[in-house]
């Protein structure tokens, strides 16, 4: 058996969207509890985790395997924040600091723990 924490203390919410929002994907909360993809280097609310139609599931707290663009991202905390097109990048002027527990650099993915 190999360790695995995806999945770990996920807390979700059902959002509409009219946004091309996929799974894994980095969402901020709009107007009227709609979700929508964050402009590059602001902050994210959570990860979308399922899509059903114009409504999807988020998770704002949790471990989850994300998507993530450019470099520099190691295990331990790093400064994350949005690229603009629902993925995540290190940004070393953002405020907000997330666990990474593993780096995929062959297929593009972080785990992260949200809190």
């Amino acid at each position: 058996m190999n360790p695995k924490l995806t999945g770990f203390d996920i807390n979700e919410a059902t959002l509409y969207t009219s946004e091309d929002i996929k799974p894994g994907m980095a969402v901020m909360v709009g107007e009227e509890y709609t979700a929508v993809i964050p402009v590059a280097n602001s902050r994210f609310a959570g990860i979308c985790t399922a899509i059903d139609g114009n409504f999807v599931s988020v998770a704002f707290s949790g471990v989850l395997r994300v998507p993530f663009t450019g470099s520099d991202i190691v295990v331990g905390y790093n400064p994350l924040s949005p690229d603009g097109n629902g993925n995540l990048k290190f940004n070393l002027s953002s405020s907000a600091e997330y666990l990474v527990l593993d780096v995929d650099e062959d297929n593009g993915y972080i785990t992260i723990m949200l809190k």
